[in-house]
Protein backbone atom coordinates (compact mmCIF):
# COMPACT_ATOMS: atom_id res chain seq x y z
CA UNK A 1 0.00 0.00 0.00
CA UNK A 2 2.82 2.40 0.88
CA UNK A 3 4.51 1.68 -2.46
CA UNK A 4 1.34 2.46 -4.39
CA UNK A 5 0.90 5.73 -2.45
CA UNK A 6 4.58 6.64 -3.10
CA UNK A 7 4.28 5.91 -6.82
CA UNK A 8 1.02 7.87 -7.02
CA UNK A 9 2.62 10.84 -5.19
CA UNK A 10 5.64 10.86 -7.52
CA UNK A 11 3.31 10.68 -10.52
CA UNK A 12 1.26 13.66 -9.26
CA UNK A 13 4.36 15.76 -8.57
CA UNK A 14 5.75 14.95 -12.03
CA UNK A 15 2.49 15.98 -13.69
CA UNK A 16 2.31 19.24 -11.68
CA UNK A 17 5.90 20.18 -12.47
CA UNK A 18 5.55 19.45 -16.17
CA UNK A 19 2.24 21.37 -16.33
CA UNK A 20 3.91 24.58 -15.19
CA UNK A 21 5.22 26.10 -18.39
CA UNK A 22 7.53 29.05 -18.79
CA UNK A 23 5.89 31.61 -21.06
CA UNK A 24 8.90 33.93 -21.14
CA UNK A 25 9.45 33.17 -24.83
CA UNK A 26 6.39 35.34 -25.53
CA UNK A 27 7.91 38.21 -23.54
CA UNK A 28 11.14 37.75 -25.49
CA UNK A 29 9.14 38.04 -28.72
CA UNK A 30 7.45 41.19 -27.37
CA UNK A 31 10.86 42.78 -26.77
CA UNK A 32 12.11 41.66 -30.18
CA UNK A 33 9.09 43.23 -31.90
CA UNK A 34 9.41 46.44 -29.86
CA UNK A 35 13.06 46.78 -30.88
CA UNK A 36 11.98 46.37 -34.51
CA UNK A 37 9.29 49.04 -34.01
CA UNK A 38 6.44 46.61 -34.72
CA UNK A 39 4.05 47.77 -31.98
CA UNK A 40 1.05 45.75 -33.18
CA UNK A 41 2.98 42.46 -33.23
CA UNK A 42 4.41 43.23 -29.79
CA UNK A 43 0.86 43.79 -28.48
CA UNK A 44 -0.29 40.47 -29.98
CA UNK A 45 2.56 38.51 -28.37
CA UNK A 46 1.89 40.25 -25.06
CA UNK A 47 -1.82 39.39 -25.28
CA UNK A 48 -0.89 35.72 -25.78
CA UNK A 49 1.47 35.91 -22.80
CA UNK A 50 -1.26 37.40 -20.59
CA UNK A 51 -3.79 34.81 -21.71
CA UNK A 52 -1.51 31.82 -21.11
CA UNK A 53 0.22 32.97 -17.93
CA UNK A 54 -2.62 34.91 -16.33
CA UNK A 55 -0.10 37.63 -15.42
CA UNK A 56 0.46 41.22 -16.48
CA UNK A 57 3.71 43.15 -16.58
CA UNK A 58 3.19 46.89 -16.17
CA UNK A 59 6.71 47.65 -17.42
CA UNK A 60 5.98 45.81 -20.69
CA UNK A 61 2.64 47.59 -21.02
CA UNK A 62 4.38 50.95 -20.69
CA UNK A 63 6.92 49.97 -23.37
CA UNK A 64 4.13 48.93 -25.74
CA UNK A 65 2.23 52.16 -25.05
CA UNK A 66 5.43 54.15 -25.65
CA UNK A 67 5.90 52.30 -28.94
CA UNK A 68 2.36 53.12 -30.05
CA UNK A 69 2.51 56.73 -28.83
CA UNK A 70 6.13 57.82 -28.80
CA UNK A 71 7.01 60.84 -26.69
CA UNK A 72 8.86 63.47 -28.63
CA UNK A 73 12.40 63.88 -27.38
CA UNK A 74 11.98 67.52 -26.34
CA UNK A 75 8.76 67.09 -24.38
CA UNK A 76 8.85 66.83 -20.63
CA UNK A 77 6.03 67.39 -18.21
CA UNK A 78 5.61 69.00 -14.80
CA UNK A 79 2.98 68.36 -12.15
CA UNK A 80 -0.38 69.90 -13.18
CA UNK A 81 0.55 70.17 -16.88
CA UNK A 82 -2.33 69.27 -19.17
CA UNK A 83 -2.18 66.47 -21.74
CA UNK A 84 -4.89 65.90 -24.33
CA UNK A 85 -5.58 62.22 -25.05
CA UNK A 86 -8.62 60.70 -26.75
CA UNK A 87 -10.49 64.05 -26.60
CA UNK A 88 -10.00 64.23 -22.81
CA UNK A 89 -7.82 66.57 -20.76
CA UNK A 90 -5.52 64.83 -18.27
CA UNK A 91 -3.56 66.61 -15.51
CA UNK A 92 -0.07 65.36 -14.75
CA UNK A 93 0.10 64.02 -11.19
CA UNK A 94 3.43 62.19 -11.07
CA UNK A 95 6.67 62.48 -13.03
CA UNK A 96 10.05 60.79 -13.12
CA UNK A 97 13.03 60.78 -15.48
CA UNK A 98 12.98 64.60 -15.66
CA UNK A 99 9.33 64.69 -16.71
CA UNK A 100 9.59 62.16 -19.55
CA UNK A 101 7.62 59.46 -17.71
CA UNK A 102 4.83 59.40 -15.14
CA UNK A 103 1.07 59.53 -15.18
CA UNK A 104 -1.82 61.96 -15.50
CA UNK A 105 -5.50 61.72 -14.54
CA UNK A 106 -8.78 62.95 -15.95
CA UNK A 107 -11.68 63.45 -13.52
CA UNK A 108 -14.73 61.87 -15.15
CA UNK A 109 -17.16 62.68 -12.34
CA UNK A 110 -18.79 59.82 -10.45
CA UNK A 111 -20.56 56.61 -11.26
CA UNK A 112 -20.08 52.87 -11.49
CA UNK A 113 -17.10 51.27 -13.23
CA UNK A 114 -16.97 48.44 -15.75
CA UNK A 115 -14.92 45.29 -16.22
CA UNK A 116 -13.57 46.87 -19.42
CA UNK A 117 -12.12 49.82 -17.47
CA UNK A 118 -10.28 47.36 -15.26
CA UNK A 119 -9.17 45.13 -18.13
CA UNK A 120 -7.83 48.10 -20.11
CA UNK A 121 -6.11 49.47 -16.97
CA UNK A 122 -7.93 52.82 -17.30
CA UNK A 123 -8.20 53.30 -13.53
CA UNK A 124 -5.37 54.00 -11.08
CA UNK A 125 -3.97 51.22 -8.92
CA UNK A 126 -4.03 51.54 -5.14
CA UNK A 127 -0.37 52.61 -5.10
CA UNK A 128 -1.03 55.22 -7.81
CA UNK A 129 -3.97 56.51 -5.75
CA UNK A 130 -1.63 57.12 -2.81
CA UNK A 131 0.49 59.35 -5.09
CA UNK A 132 -2.60 61.08 -6.47
CA UNK A 133 -3.81 61.79 -2.93
CA UNK A 134 -0.45 63.38 -2.03
CA UNK A 135 -0.64 65.69 -5.07
CA UNK A 136 -4.41 66.32 -5.03
CA UNK A 137 -4.06 69.97 -3.98
CA UNK A 138 -1.58 70.71 -6.79
CA UNK A 139 -4.02 69.43 -9.39
CA UNK A 140 -7.09 70.79 -7.56
CA UNK A 141 -8.75 67.42 -7.08
CA UNK A 142 -11.72 67.58 -4.73
CA UNK A 143 -12.14 65.37 -1.68
CA UNK A 144 -14.27 62.32 -2.30
CA UNK A 145 -14.29 58.59 -2.83
CA UNK A 146 -12.47 57.37 -5.96
CA UNK A 147 -12.34 53.96 -7.64
CA UNK A 148 -9.12 51.98 -8.05
CA UNK A 149 -8.68 49.09 -10.46
CA UNK A 150 -7.49 46.66 -7.78
CA UNK A 151 -9.83 43.99 -6.46
CA UNK A 152 -10.53 42.76 -2.95
CA UNK A 153 -10.32 39.07 -2.13
CA UNK A 154 -14.10 38.78 -2.57
CA UNK A 155 -13.89 40.10 -6.17
CA UNK A 156 -15.33 43.53 -5.42
CA UNK A 157 -13.30 46.64 -6.23
CA UNK A 158 -11.42 48.94 -3.92
CA UNK A 159 -12.08 52.59 -3.63
CA UNK A 160 -10.13 55.22 -1.72
CA UNK A 161 -11.84 57.45 0.78
CA UNK A 162 -9.75 60.58 0.27
CA UNK A 163 -10.77 62.27 3.48
CA UNK A 164 -9.31 59.60 5.77
CA UNK A 165 -6.92 57.92 3.29
CA UNK A 166 -8.43 54.44 3.70
CA UNK A 167 -9.21 51.81 1.08
CA UNK A 168 -12.55 50.00 1.18
CA UNK A 169 -14.26 47.36 -0.93
CA UNK A 170 -17.61 47.70 -2.65
CA UNK A 171 -19.54 46.47 -5.65
CA UNK A 172 -18.59 48.01 -9.00
CA UNK A 173 -22.18 49.17 -9.42
CA UNK A 174 -21.73 51.73 -6.64
CA UNK A 175 -21.20 55.38 -7.41
CA UNK A 176 -17.69 56.70 -6.66
CA UNK A 177 -15.40 59.19 -8.37
CA UNK A 178 -13.82 57.97 -11.60
CA UNK A 179 -10.30 59.06 -12.45
CA UNK A 180 -9.09 57.82 -15.82
CA UNK A 181 -5.32 57.44 -15.87
CA UNK A 182 -2.85 58.01 -18.69
CA UNK A 183 0.63 56.55 -18.14
CA UNK A 184 3.45 58.04 -20.18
Amino acid sequence: MKQIFLIFSIFCVTICVSAQTDYSEYLNKVMEKLEAGDCDAAQKFYNVYKELSGETKSSVEVLIEDCKNPIKENISYAINDKIERDAKIFKVVYIEDKGKHGFAVCDMGSGPISEEMIKKRQLPTRSEMVIIRKNRNKIKLTEGDYWTMDRCSDGNCYYLEFFNNSFRCTSMSGSKGILLIYRF
